[in-house]
């Protein structure tokens, strides 16, 4: 997951100003991305913390906090410790819910069902349709979609990334991503337009990218969703299995590090 979202971030900056506030932060295996805008939930996140000193978790907390953003934290049932909740307590960060992580070999049998008719983005056009559907199916305003449309235009033709729409009587209707790198892909993004709910369209787009994930070769496919939430249903529904749940834990707005000066 990391990789993925650093990615997309990656491509994101090659807009002038950046105007997300996108950041990086690499120290040994961790991993932390982050935007400053507080809707970007998906772009702010710390992967691989677990078993490192508590003066690496505090330089992860001030990468965050240094741009005015509390930090936030995934920890996997591996990496937690006693010793690792104080450190993060004492730094203001409270475990707020769990992450589920999916996953499946890879080829997985996948029973037919009626057809659904599915594309994959392949034009600048087809590409504003699919940032309309990431963006609208959650509510944001056709005001900001226009504002970060320049940004996700950059995903379009991203190494190791096939984006799909799905549509009902000739309409996009539903979007997804898919992304792999080497012999492992991932059910990176997913959405659906609220009129066209409860229509299988997204158990559609999964066993779609199941199919071509197998077709180039990869051998393990993986999801993520929020604890018992219908993307994670959907998932197993289509063949994944629950991996495990990554506590997450997010920082106290009131209790951000002072600036470092």
């Amino acid at each position: 997951m990391a990789e993925a979202v650093e990615s997309l971030l990656t491509h994101s900056l090659r807009v002038p100003g950046n105007p997300e506030g996108y950041a990086l932060f690499r120290e040994g295996s961790i991993r932390a991305t982050l935007s400053t805008n507080p809707r970007a939930g998906w772009a702010t996140q710390t992967y691989g913390i677990g078993g490192q000193p508590t003066d690496a978790v505090r330089r992860v907390v001030e990468f965050f906090n240094r741009r005015g953003v509390p930090a936030r934290m995934r920890i996997v049932p591996g990496g937690f410790t006693s010793e690792l909740a104080d450190a993060l307590s004492g730094l203001g960060l409270r475990h707020v819910g769990f992450h589920t992580m999916l996953w499946s070999p890879l080829p997985l049998a996948v029973e037919s069902h009626p057809p659904i008719d599915i594309r994959e983005v392949s034009t600048q056009t087809e590409m504003d349709v699919h940032i309309d559907i990431q963006l609208g199916a959650y509510g944001v305003s056709p005001e900001v979609i226009d504002r970060l449309r320049p940004v996700r235009r950059m995903w379009l033709g991203s190494p190791g990334r096939r984006l799909y729409l799905a549509y009902v009587d000739g309409h996009p209707a539903a979007q997804a991503i898919l992304q792999w790198r080497e012999e492992i892909a991932y059910l990176e993004s997913a959405g659906t337009l609220t009129a066209y709910r409860r229509r299988g369209l997204q158990r559609a787009l999964i066993r779609r990218r199941i199919a071509d994930a197998a077709k180039l070769g990869c051998r393990v496919i993986i999801g993520g969703a929020d604890f018992e939430n219908e993307s994670r249903t959907n998932q197993m529904a289509c063949g994944l299995t629950v991996a495990y749940l990554a506590a997450v834990w997010t920082q106290r707005a009131d209790a951000m590090l002072p600036p470092c000066h």
